[in-house]
């Protein structure tokens, strides 16, 4: 018996930023089955930062990542100074 791969609904806000040097790819997901969204910087390198908290919507996500690089900067949120928690 095999079971299915979890379905992933890909929000309309997920979309690739580009800042100066930097290209960032930002991925808003969540499982079928959940209503909790997740965020994800993947950078040119396929490094990736990933909240761990989860977000009540897609909306909440993006508002997130326009924060962070309004307050920190897009490569400071790919590269933190030390290693945090979002």
């Amino acid at each position: 018996m095999s079971e299915e791969d979890p379905k992933i609904v890909v929000s309309t806000r997920s979309c690739t930023v580009v800042s100066g040097d930097i290209k960032v790819e930002v991925h808003i997901y969540r499982l079928e089955e959940s209503s909790e969204w997740s965020l994800e910087l993947v950078d040119e390198d396929s490094n990736s930062v990933l909240w761990t908290e989860p977000f009540e919507s897609d909306e909440a996500a993006w508002e997130e990542f326009e924060e962070g690089v309004r307050d920190i900067g897009l490569e400071n949120l790919l590269n933190p100074e030390e290693p945090t928690v979002h």
